[in-house]
């Protein structure tokens, strides 16, 4: 049985992952691509506390559509890193624009999908 509190803790972290990932448009659109680092970290952060918590509550959930999701959304987030580490900001915005920030809305989206009615019942 999956733990309803966990599940609500685990969609509004969700929602603070999509207010992070606004606030780091914004920064990086603003040229202010130091101040993203941090927050960028936060999130990554709180995918892997989200990953880790549905493997423990439903390896069975953890390991159908949303183990694809999280394998995209971890290929993102890595290239997003690679892009910081090259120091090339052009890229991570455009790369956050055209990939990061859809694979994101998609898993958030199956996420909420697949938690939703647990919560609902």
């Amino acid at each position: 049985m999956l733990d309803q509190t966990v599940i609500r803790n685990i969609l509004e972290l969700l929602y603070t992952m999509q207010e992070a990932f606004d606030y780091m448009r914004e920064r990086m659109e603003a040229l202010e691509t130091e101040t993203v680092i941090g927050v960028l970290h936060d999130t990554i952060e709180a995918f892997f506390a989200i990953e880790n918590s549905i493997i423990f509550m439903s390896p069975d959930i953890a390991a159908g559509r949303i183990g694809n999701g999280n394998e995209k959304l971890k290929e993102a987030f890595s290239m997003m890193v690679k892009f910081y580490e090259e120091n090339d900001a052009g890229k991570a915005l455009e790369f956050m624009k055209t990939s990061l920030e859809p694979v994101f809305a998609e898993w958030k989206s199956m996420m909420e999908d697949e938690l939703i009615p647990y919560v609902m019942s």
